[in-house]
Formats: C-alpha cells, sequence, structure tokens
C-alpha cells in the first residue's frame, strides 16, 4: 500500500492506523496536528483511522514563537 506521508512516498504491506504510522516513523504523541487528505484529525482518533491506498497524510510538529 502507498501513501504520502509530508510530500514524500511510503509504501507498507498492510493497512496502517495514523497512530502506527506516526510510531512506525519515529514521531512521538505530542506533534502539533495531522491532517488526511486535507482533513484535520482529531488525537483521540489516530488509532480508529487506518490509512488508506493513495491517502495523503501531514503531519505537522509543533511550532513556538510569539
Amino acid at each position: 500500500m502507498k501513501i504520502i506521508v509530508n510530500g514524500e512516498s511510503k509504501e507498507f504491506e498492510n493497512e496502517i492506523s495514523i497512530k502506527t504510522l506516526m510510531k512506525v516513523l519515529g514521531y512521538d504523541k505530542n506533534v502539533g496536528a495531522v491532517a488526511v487528505n486535507m482533513t484535520f484529525v482529531a488525537s483521540d482518533k489516530y488509532e480508529e483511522i487506518i490509512l488508506k491506498e493513495g491517502d495523503e497524510v501531514e503531519i505537522l510538529a509543533p511550532v513556538c514563537g510569539g
């Protein structure tokens, strides 16, 4: 299965949840936000949402500043 993560193509053998994707790619649970196909996903849904072939995922880190 191929999905796009932050603009890069990634291959996975099986379906994968957002939570598992983040773990596999080394993201901690304190990311700023996640969007799938340009739609924001609430953090309490990361385990429930299963990514599909061709999905585009954006994982955004929190930004400090002012």
